[in-house]
């Protein structure tokens, strides 16, 4: 019985080792019975609208124009919750999305596949931003994700409250306080000459805190540093976290510039804002045609401008999405993958994007 047992048993481990990698996605289910390359999208839209036609358009543009690949639609979503059972378990889509905040951790998982030689074939490489390509890359140099929707945080005003409160050069643009406390300044005229809060700043749900990051970092603010063991900690216990806090209060108790109700979110934050509720806010390029067009706020009454300085420092925040690539894929879900990216983040603007990309 036991001469009987042994090979059975191993049968049995074999069976699981095959299925363990059929599951990891290791060089299978990359083909479909036409031989084309198969490539899951995740953060596909769920619902109806524009965002669906928009995809499915995309999708159809280019499955015409690469026959040698089927793009498959995947509704999940990045979430820290679900990601790494997904990924340790090679369900994670062929490409995803997350955001930039999420890359230090998917390099250190390294459940990103690298994808510098297609970058490089694809000519995509060296149109990418140093700054940023040094930030998608792990330690070996290698790039492992695409940037998407990156932006760099400035302010946003109100041309038409700027104008009637004598904010404006001789040349018609708005002008741009050099120091937060010139913000100030500017807020209190607005606020005088129009009734208008001068500033707004979201403060509830999560919204603020990001957006007072980088005014703190402008007081001298240090969130985090590394200490001795590799680990990191919390250090914005400090004088000049409580000053920049101090000027945020300072903003609503002493100088009146900020609406009656401060505790709003991202939502009532760009309302207010998109319906000329307020003169000076945070902002990046992509917040007027992605977050105020839809309360009708006219794009010509919207000014973009650098951050201001602090007293110790002149910093801003980079911000944005990367774009993924499933660590088992292979070379040719790779290939595939980075070809369906320049599509949807194509650097240059040809014809064809100004009529077909949104």
């Amino acid at each position: 019985m036991k001469k009987m047992m042994k090979p059975v048993t191993m049968m049995l481990a074999l069976i699981l080792v095959i299925g363990m990698l059929t599951g990891c996605g290791v060089g299978s289910n990359d083909k479909n019975e036409n031989g084309q390359t198969i490539v899951s999208v995740g953060n596909w839209p769920t619902k109806e609208g524009i965002d669906m036609d928009n995809m499915l358009e995309r999708k159809n543009r280019f499955e015409k124009a690469n026959p040698d690949v089927v793009i498959e639609p995947d509704t999940w979503v990045f979430d820290r919750k679900t990601f790494y059972a997904k990924a340790a378990g090679g369900q994670l889509p062929t490409t995803y999305l997350a955001g930039f905040t999420e890359m230090p951790e998917i390099i250190a998982s390294e459940y990103s596949a690298d994808i510098t030689d297609a970058l490089k074939k694809y000519g995509l490489y060296d149109q990418i931003n140093p700054v940023i390509l040094k930030n998608m890359s792990n330690e070996k140099n290698q790039v492992v994700a695409y940037p998407s929707g990156v932006s760099l945080m400035g302010l946003m005003v109100n041309v038409d409250l700027m104008e009637k409160a004598g904010l404006m050069e001789l040349d018609g643009t708005p002008k741009q306080p050099k120091t937060w406390f010139e913000v100030v300044e500017f807020a209190k005229q607005i606020k005088e000459k129009t009734g208008k809060p001068g500033f707004i700043m979201p403060t509830a749900n999560n919204s603020g805190g990001w957006l007072f990051t980088a005014l703190a970092w402008s007081f001298g603010v240090d969130f985090m540093e590394k200490d001795a063991d590799g680990k990191w900690k919390a250090t914005f216990n400090t004088p000049e976290a409580a000053e920049a806090l101090q000027f945020v209060k300072d903003m609503k108790w002493v100088h009146d510039i900020l609406p009656v109700n401060t505790l709003i979110d991202e939502t009532e934050w760009k309302k207010v804002f998109g319906t000329g509720g307020a003169g000076i806010t945070f902002g990046a390029g992509d917040y007027p045609a992605r977050n105020l067009s839809s309360y009708g706020m006219d794009p010509n009454s919207v000014g973009m401008i650098a951050i201001p300085a602090g007293p110790k420092a002149h910093v801003s925040l980079l911000a944005g999405d990367i774009r993924c690539v499933n660590n088992t894929a292979t070379d040719d879900q790779i290939d595939a993958a980075v070809r369906w990216m320049r599509m949807l983040e194509n650097p240059e603007l040809t014809e064809d994007v100004k009529v077909n990309v949104a």
